[in-house]
């Protein structure tokens, strides 16, 4: 798994063997400083690269993939033919989920995956965009199966953007905005630091109100699910637009930031459920202090992390794709239609083969 913030891959050997979920191994692995470099580029919008560029990268990421998940099995005394499956993201370079032309777009080619490593399921998002939906988000699937019925709780994830799951009277699945994209995007470009290490740098700011106002005066926050987003919309570019005074102080804007990753979160459980008492944390995000503080400025609300759940939370994501790797296998639906919009629970993913 390697998500929005183009930062590394998550692996994960996981045994779902009996519907349980037992982590066996896993590991997390930085993008090479050249690998990294070259994805930011190809997403920038003044890119200007060529479809060999494209071709040379999709080659790269898989590569990267099936090196990052053979050390992991060697240090495990494991070979691939222990594994029933891989289940491949992708590295997202592009997600459109609205407009004449939807689609998403995950490089990191799975025929190179499969020669490697076995049968490999990859291309998770495009079966459901072809039947009306958004494509995303897809953990929440895996997000109602450990959750196991319990009532009046919820997961989010914060990765790049933020996933939300609420499991009330019904279920809602959904992107409350961004998370950790523009939190270091910001940090990168003002003291050339991939993340902002256990928020300390936000927690030497103030949030600034007005800010503030100015980020949650975007549309999209008022968008009413299914919704899901990425760094085509959330970006530098966003930022820059919204920042209506310069002389703001950097550090007070990454405070401000932290801040509006916290309240579209809260404000969403209180717009939709209300009556939530649990919320669950995964993803890079578990580990910003300061944004787990923020979260937790609700009495009403209990915030853990999904170790609470007996599920790491550094790996729920890479965990979950490997759960619904299962469900494709077994030609079960991966998808929730009530999350992503589309006409109709789906098998997602292309299956192939060893």
């Amino acid at each position: 798994m390697s998500g929005t913030s183009m930062d590394g891959v998550s692996a994960a050997v996981v045994d779902l063997a009996d519907d349980t979920i037992q982590l066996i191994a896993s590991s997390t692995t930085n993008y090479p400083n050249k690998l990294r470099t070259d994805l930011q580029a190809l997403v920038d919008p003044d890119w200007r690269g060529s479809l060999t560029d494209i071709q040379a990268l999709d080659l790269d990421v898989a590569a990267f993939y099936v090196e990052c998940s053979q050390a992991l099995l060697y240090e495990h005394k494991l070979k691939p033919d222990d594994l029933v499956a891989v289940g491949s993201h992708g590295q997202t370079v592009c997600h459109t989920p609205l407009g004449e032309h939807r689609s998403s777009w995950q490089i990191g080619d799975p025929n190179l995956i499969a020669e490697h490593l076995g049968t490999t399921i990859a291309d998770w998002r495009r079966r459901d965009m072809a039947a009306g939906g958004q494509g995303a988000p897809l953990t929440p699937a895996f997000h109602r199966h450990i959750l196991n019925q319990q009532q009046q709780a919820a997961i989010v994830n914060f990765g790049g953007i933020a996933n939300l799951t609420i499991c009330n009277e019904h279920w809602l699945g959904f992107d409350p905005g961004p998370a950790n994209i523009l939190l270091d995007n910001w940090i990168e470009k003002h003291h050339s630091k991939p993340f902002d290490d256990l928020g300390n740098w936000a927690r030497q700011g103030t949030i600034h109100e007005e800010l503030l106002g100015s980020f949650l005066s975007d549309p999209y926050f008022d968008l009413d699910p299914p919704k899901s987003t990425g760094r085509e919309y959330f970006n530098l570019a966003w930022l820059d637009n919204k920042l209506y005074d310069t002389s703001i102080p950097a550090r007070d804007v990454q405070a401000t930031l932290t801040e509006l990753t916290a309240i579209t979160v809260l404000n969403a459980i209180e717009r939709y459920a209300p009556e939530t008492k649990q919320l669950y944390v995964c993803g890079g995000g578990v580990h910003n202090d300061y944004l787990m503080s923020r979260l937790q400025t609700s009495d009403k609300l209990k915030v853990e992390t999904t170790s609470a759940l007996n599920v790491d939370p550094d790996y729920v994501e890479a965990i979950a794709f490997a759960w619904l790797a299962k469900c494709t296998l077994e030609k079960r639906a991966g998808n929730i239609p009530e999350a992503t919009g589309a006409s109709g629970d789906r098998v997602i993913g292309a299956v192939y083969y060893q």
